[in-house]
């Protein structure tokens, strides 16, 4: 399989995990000129009850220390969060920044 379609498999088990938990999810949809992030950063955006939570997916490894501090940086409100998603592995490794 190739890592578009592994990124976008796993951005739909991000997605179904949080709405089976009451979460609306929103995942910005790939474009004729590639993947267009919200904010240049992040792949979903869930919301619920006034949270939101802003989650990058990742396959297989982490980003590096550089990009995870962008990341960080990010000034919206809610939760930062990187899903990592390994070969093999039921679960992701979730970390919150």
């Amino acid at each position: 399989m190739n890592a578009r379609a592994k990124g976008k498999r796993n951005e739909h088990k991000i997605r179904v995990m949080l709405e089976a938990e009451g979460w609306e999810v929103e995942i910005m949809p790939s474009s004729k000129f590639g993947h267009q992030d919200f904010f240049n950063r992040w792949d979903l955006v869930a919301v619920r009850e006034g949270s939101t939570r802003w989650i990058q997916s990742k396959t297989n490894r982490l980003p590096p220390p550089a990009y995870r501090k962008f990341l960080a940086s990010f000034q919206g409100a809610g939760s930062r969060e990187i899903w990592v998603f390994y070969d093999r592995k039921k679960e992701p490794r979730i970390i919150y920044l």
